[in-house]
């Protein structure tokens, strides 16, 4: 007899959630409109052998980056955290996670360069089923933004995209 899946609920294109560390980007919590999860490549290595070239498999992953399309906020806070993110990473020098403390600035804490980024995948009855997080993300590029006066009522969004160093699915 065939083992079969009796329960297939499948996944909405809307249900997700995007979390960034909350304590310094609270903005870029629940206001992602759309994601696009990036590529991940193995090319092989192609070896001559003889007179046929022989692929054999990949020594290291390839991943694409990740973008998200923000929707923005009235008093566009959650641009601004990105915008201000990228600042930071320009003027100064780089911080790991682990030096957000520092005695030099007293108890304040100090952002990192990079953050992690976490994508919950819900299920049909909003409760979170999966999650995709992004190690050590960077953003990369901060997109347009589109002002128009003859727009139909959607709210305004922005592209951002992320480097990242690898990605962890549970």
């Amino acid at each position: 007899m065939a083992d079969y899946i009796d329960n297939i609920n499948m996944l909405q294109p809307t249900g997700f959630r995007l979390t960034v560390s909350r304590e310094f980007y609270p903005h870029l919590t629940y206001f992602a409109s759309s994601v696009t999860h990036p590529s991940v490549e193995t090319g092989g290595v192609k070896v001559g052998y003889s007179r046929v070239d022989v692929t054999l498999p990949a020594d290291k992953i390839q991943y694409g980056t990740v973008t998200f399309d923000l929707m923005m906020d009235e008093a566009m806070e959650s641009y601004k955290e990105i915008y201000d993110w990228q600042k930071r990473m320009v003027e100064t020098n780089h911080r790991p996670a682990s030096a957000r403390f520092s005695s030099q600035f007293g108890d304040q804490p100090i952002p990192a360069s990079s953050n992690d980024i976490k994508l919950s995948i819900l299920t049909s009855s909003l409760t979170s089923n999966r999650q995709i997080v992004y190690r050590n993300a960077l953003p990369v590029s901060l997109g347009d933004i589109q002002f128009a006066s003859t727009s139909d009522g959607a709210y305004i969004t922005f592209p951002v995209t992320f480097s990242f160093d690898y990605f962890d699915f549970s």
